[in-house]
């Protein structure tokens, strides 16, 4: 289990309590590991962190990066994804063990993984509902994992954002960033809707500020 706690110090008495939930169960005299968090985990709200390779799957801002059609063909497109999840050689239907597995495609979400006798079931009956949430996460799991690829990673390292960024502004993607994610990254704050004139200070649109230090890096 990975969870996320907020802890809550107490310097007099040497103490230091943290905040778990409902949701998270302790036993009594299990040690943990307390371990910090990095860039790549940081807005994740506190509780139990699902079981994921990347945590960046889980970023609610990322959502428009996984669903863009351009930055998936990138990433090798339908035939890449389909040979990706071949190679996690289960079936996740049934969980049957066989020793042929198919992609198995669904809408434009992506493909799961099946054994060729479900396969076959699945061919004359509706696809399942959860097919839909499985495939997605395939989708995401093999966009991460090209990623890493790309900036020279192993794969078993965590993706931060600002990495994820620098992978999209290398290929073109800029746009697809929320504006707040821009300003987070970037160290902006975001400017008031209201105010004053003579309080206005001149200064770049997240996306020029972008441009301008990716030039400053690309020329230095």
């Amino acid at each position: 289990m990975i969870a996320i706690l907020t802890a809550n110090t107490q310097p007099r008495l040497g103490l230091v309590t943290f905040q778990a939930g409902r949701k998270i169960k302790f036993r009594d005299g299990m040690r943990y590991a307390i371990i910090e968090l990095n860039s790549a985990q940081e807005h994740l709200s506190s509780g139990i962190v699902p079981a994921v390779n990347q945590i960046e799957a889980l970023n609610p801002q990322s959502q428009g990066l996984y669903d863009n059609d351009r930055a998936f063909g990138l990433c090798g497109g339908t035939a890449s994804l389909d040979h990706y999840v071949l190679w996690l050689s289960k079936c996740q239907w049934l969980g049957c063990e066989a020793k042929f597995y198919e992609p198995f495609p669904v809408g434009d979400n992506g493909s799961v993984c099946v054994c060729r006798s479900c396969k076959n079931k699945l061919n004359i009956q509706e696809t399942p509902r959860q097919f839909t949430e499985i495939a997605r996460q395939n989708r995401i799991a093999f966009m991460l994992n090209h990623i890493c690829e790309a900036m020279g990673q192993p794969v078993e390292r965590q993706l931060s954002e600002s990495e994820i960024i620098m992978w999209c502004l290398r290929n073109g993607l800029r746009s697809i960033f929320p504006t707040a994610l821009l300003h987070r990254v970037l160290g902006m704050k975001a400017s008031a809707s209201t105010g004053r004139e003579c309080d206005i200070a001149p200064s770049y649109d997240p996306q020029e500020l972008l441009d301008k230090r990716l030039s400053e890096v690309g020329n230095g």
